[in-house]
């Protein structure tokens, strides 16, 4: 016997979802199954019984509150397995809607878009919640098919929307009655859009709690450019970015361009970075914040205690070189300096080299200076530098060697 949410896999705190029963091999009479929930996180019926003949039933499932629940059926026939299951039960906390298809359309003349806007109820280990009520707020002079839609076994909730005429319009979805749970669409010429998350130096995909990092897109400032100096302010030129809710240091906007620093508390696992502009509409992207995303700044491998490139005029061996760089995680005080607390290995060649320093560049966050000594045996002529850390690997540069 066995007990399944599929396809979903949790409920949300105060709804209901459907499991099953199901049996290999029918019972020939009529058979009760105790349902046992003792940890209090949802509740079930006491028991449920499976007609003779039959290999199924259906068994409500309640959230009482957030966290796991153990269950265990029980066969009044000793002839059938007893099924265990895990029941996970989220709260507002862990849940976040995702747009799976729609977003990003642009209007038609007249009637609602092409394609439906189909969204995702979840959480951070992409289970699937089924059962939610999602509700629908449409910009104005906008329109809903259906004001709420409820998720299916899949979690997911599918709207037809009738932009306004504004040339940026906004649907603003939300989980009924947890209302931090929601997720901002667009549509329009003039609608912000979020193409790309990634390394600031590098401009690899990816999110470094403590890193430097830039939000690639379209219509995110209203036409204006700006940079701020540190310490760098939550909001500039009327563009937020915000991580998981929560606005982010921004020290240059643009409206393709956004580069922000993540704090190293940043929340790590899958989460939602938004970006607000100066009109107010939103744009929204799903990311990943990692503890490591280590690149390199291009032209930012220099000759110690100089503004010399190593790029452009050669090193040899014994040298000092200082690497410019973000993503090497959380640091601790030493001696007045910010160190971090695991030191990248850096790659010259194929040589290996442990770096005399490594931490951040004096004065200001999100920056890392590693210095290292240039090796004996490294070959002349142009080689390459990457650094690793904790198996997350940087960009390559290439330096001049002789």
């Amino acid at each position: 016997m066995k007990l399944s949410l599929y396809p979903a896999a949790g409920i949300v705190a105060g709804l209901t979802a459907s499991a099953t029963l199901t049996l290999a091999t029918a019972p020939s009479a009529d058979m009760t199954v105790q349902l046992q929930a003792p940890d209090g996180n949802a509740a079930l019926p006491a028991s449920v019984k499976i007609p003779a003949g039959a290999t199924s039933a259906a068994v409500t499932v309640t959230g009482v509150r957030a966290g796991v629940e153990d269950v265990t059926a029980v066969p009044g026939d000793p002839g059938y397995e007893t099924a265990f299951a895990r029941v996970q039960v989220a709260g507002a906390a862990l849940l976040k809607l995702v747009a799976i298809s729609g977003d990003h359309q642009l209007p038609v003349a007249s009637g609602a878009l092409p394609d439906p806007i189909v969204v995702r109820l979840t959480d951070a280990n992409n289970l699937a919640y089924a059962g939610a009520r999602i509700v629908a707020t449409p910009s104005a002079g906008g329109s809903v098919a259906t004001a709420a839609a409820i998720t299916d076994a899949h979690g997911q909730a599918a709207f037809r929307w009738t932009p306004g005429p504004a040339t940026a319009s906004q649907l603003q979805l939300a989980l009924d009655g947890l209302p931090a749970v929601s997720l901002t669409l667009t549509s329009g010429s003039a609608a912000p859009v979020v193409t790309a998350v990634v390394n600031a130096a590098s401009f690899a995909g990816g999110v470094a709690a403590g890193g430097l990092q830039t939000v690639t897109g379209v219509n995110f400032a209203g036409g204006q450019t700006a940079t701020a100096g540190y310490p760098w302010p939550t909001a500039l030129g009327g563009v937020q970015v915000l991580l998981n809710g929560a606005a982010v240091p921004v020290f240059y906007v643009s409206d393709t361009q956004i580069n922000f620093y993540v704090p190293p508390d940043a929340p790590q696992g899958t989460g939602v970075l938004t970006v607000v502009t100066p009109s107010g509409t939103q744009a929204t992207a799903a990311v990943n914040v990692t503890p490591f995303e280590p690149g390199i700044f291009s032209g930012a491998v220099l000759h110690a205690g100089t503004a010399i490139s190593a790029v452009t005029t050669p090193v040899t061996a014994g040298d000092y070189i200082e690497i410019y760089c973000t993503g090497l995680g959380l640091t601790h005080a030493v001696g007045g300096l910010q160190e971090t607390v695991i030191a990248p290995v850096v790659f010259i060649g194929a040589v290996p080299v442990t770096p005399v320093y490594s931490g951040l560049t004096p004065g200001l966050a999100g920056l890392y200076q590693v210095d290292v000594q240039v090796p004996a045996g490294v070959a002349p002529g142009i080689e390459s530098l990457l650094m690793s850390v904790s198996g997350a690997h940087s960009n390559q540069i290439s330096i001049a060697v002789q």
